[in-house]
């Protein structure tokens, strides 16, 4: 088992919290648009994701395929 620090605790609930918004708000773009290409969305959502919840590029482009399978 791996027991973190508390500061550790939480820098991982921040980042869970980022990560569980950033999926809400590209399914709100899907739901919206009913656009589910990656290359598509990814256009449409990644600027928006880097920004708004201050994702690293691999975790914003693990939100978007994330919320796609869900959708598929």
């Amino acid at each position: 088992k791996i027991y973190p620090t508390a500061e550790q605790a939480e820098v991982l609930k921040a980042t869970l919290s980022a990560y569980r918004q950033a999926c809400n708000a590209v399914s709100v773009v899907i739901f919206d648009t009913k656009v589910l290409a990656q290359a598509k969305l990814h256009d449409m959502t990644y600027r928006l994701l880097r920004s708004n919840y201050a994702l690293r590029s691999q975790m914003a482009q693990s939100v978007i395929k994330t919320v796609i399978a869900r959708y598929r």
